[in-house]
């Protein structure tokens, strides 16, 4: 059985995907058309500046395999393909697949697979990645299964392969304070983990009556590191950033190739 969060990302996928990637105004359904060139040109900046990263901060990494947690509709997919031989695009919506599958056709690209996802990653079998992606997707995850979904994936790096991770660490929003804030926090928390009691809520912030809720949740810092260390990642760069109103943590590691010590 679906989790409601899992729902909720196939009716965004239904409705309105490439705002369910990014959530700026000029990406909703009705604008796309105008915004999609800058949309997928956000992808190739951000995935060409983590591999700089990576292989500024650890060294050269294999480029056979490559996985994207969380794809969405391609953004990322489509800069991964270009620098990997393979690629492996997994998201919980079928919808969001489709679409992805729509974007790769028309640029012909071949080298990418499209998985549905489940939490033990169980139609990925035993293939093993060079390196291995998700950036602005747990958060929208119940960290209960984040953290497993996180070990699930580490489990399928290869030796001497590299990840990329980013996570929700806590709200920053100043504007709102005290009580204010444990409301607008009770809000989101009813609006995501119930279901049907975004219908009023929308209504309430002036929204579509059937936008699907967008479920925030905050990961622990410690319990994360704990699971990169675990997986056999001896040094992990972390990266705190504001990501709008939420502080949040990119991620960059290698684990170590067999055989080096």
């Amino acid at each position: 059985m679906k989790d409601h969060s899992d729902i909720a990302w196939e009716r965004w996928g239904q409705q309105d995907p490439y705002f369910g990637v990014l959530t700026q105004d000029k990406y909703r359904k009705h604008k796309i058309g105008e915004s999609q060139a800058e949309f997928f040109e956000s992808g190739e900046k951000h995935v060409t500046g983590v591999l700089d990263e990576i292989e500024k901060r650890f060294g050269g990494i294999h480029r056979a395999r490559a996985l994207d947690f969380g794809c969405g509709v391609g953004r990322l997919l489509i800069p991964l393909s270009r620098q990997f031989g393979r690629v492996t695009g997994v998201d919980v919506s079928k919808a969001m697949l489709e679409e992805t599958s729509r974007n790769l056709s028309e640029r012909q690209i071949e080298n990418v697979e499209l998985v549905e996802s489940d939490d033990e990653l169980s139609k990925l079998g035993s293939a093993k990645f060079d390196f291995i992606h998700t950036f602005i997707v747990l958060q929208h995850i119940a960290p209960k299964r984040g953290y497993v979904i996180m070990q699930n994936l580490l489990q399928h790096l290869a030796p001497g392969g590299a990840f990329f991770m980013h996570v929700s660490l806590r709200s920053i929003d100043s504007s709102v304070k005290g009580r204010l804030r444990w409301l607008r926090n009770l809000v989101r928390f009813v609006r995501g983990h119930f279901p049907y009691t975004h219908v009023p809520i929308n209504v309430i912030l002036r929204r579509e009556p059937s936008e699907p809720a967008m479920e925030m949740n905050d990961y622990d810092l410690v319990r994360t590191l704990s699971i990169f260390k675990k997986a056999g990642a001896e040094k992990v760069i972390t990266e705190l950033e504001t990501h709008g109103t939420y502080l949040s943590a990119r991620f960059y590691s290698k684990i170590q190739a067999e055989g080096v010590s």
